[in-house]
């Protein structure tokens, strides 16, 4: 029994994970692909060098079409990262891969930029938001698994909430964190909401936390509803489990969720 809930498992996360853009730390820009800069007034060089001259400064949402991956790195914000050559239009130049957002998603807010940064055996995800007013608005989140998809969506039924990112955790290890974190877009401020683990310890434990929206099917208007269930296998001979549930209504406010999670 333990066995099958563990390849159920498995074959679960597999299966999401093919369907879906994923991220990680040591993927490459793929040559030929078109990527927005996360970063604002990037020098454009002539070459992979930070002393090299530059022909332009481009501001952060620039289109640079990828070219080639140079040998030639730096490390930047904790991160060793390659040079990359790049197209901006029909000039080519060099830009630091670190410069360049992972996906850009548009939304009725604005754009928005991501990419990684380091501290110490940590990894971070910096979310940058360009808004309407084109001012750059930018929240850091420490992650607990480097390999993560990015959602976005409305309020979900949330109300002052104009935004709603969804950093996903991406994992194959049974004992590693599946779940994710939220944030929350409110009068032109990100808040970092939330927090949600989703782990098994090879079928011998596993808790799984859940955050349901007003607009989810069992969603309750004007609340976040947490669930939480947390099993411990105790014996495989008697099939023995227990099993502890916990659920709980929340509210945000004045940029914070009340009551607040431990």
């Amino acid at each position: 029994m333990k066995n099958v809930i563990i390849i159920l498992v498995l074959f679960t996360q597999l299966a999401f994970s093919q369907n879906i853009k994923h991220h990680n730390p040591d993927q490459d820009f793929k040559i030929g692909e078109t990527y927005y800069l996360y970063g604002d007034k990037i020098k454009f060089r002539t070459t992979p060098d930070v002393h090299a001259q530059h022909s332009k400064i481009l501001p952060i949402g620039t289109p640079l079409r990828v070219l080639k991956k140079t040998e030639v790195t730096l490390p930047y914000y904790g991160i060793t990262s390659h040079f990359y050559k790049v197209a901006y239009y029909d000039l080519e130049g060099y830009i630091l891969g670190a410069f360049l957002s992972l996906e850009k998603q548009q939304t009725d807010a604005g754009d928005f930029y991501f990419a990684y940064k380091k501290s110490g055996d940590t990894y971070i995800l910096s979310t940058r938001l360009v808004n309407k007013k084109h001012e750059v608005l930018q929240k850091d989140v420490r992650l607990d698994t480097p390999s993560i998809s990015l959602t976005l969506s409305n309020n979900l039924g949330l109300q002052n909430i104009d935004q709603i990112v969804h950093i996903n955790y991406l994992t194959e290890a049974c004992d590693a964190n599946r779940g994710g974190q939220y944030l929350f877009l409110q009068k032109n401020t990100l808040y970092h909401a939330l927090a949600f683990t989703k782990v098994a310890d090879g079928g011998d434990y596993w808790l799984q936390e859940e955050i349901i929206f007003p607009n989810d099917p069992r969603g309750i208007a004007g609340k976040l509803l947490y669930q939480k269930e947390m099993g411990t296998y105790k014996d495989q001979d008697s099939n023995w489990w227990e099993v502890t549930k916990v659920s709980r209504e929340l509210e945000w406010k004045s940029g914070e969720i009340f009551p607040k999670l431990n």
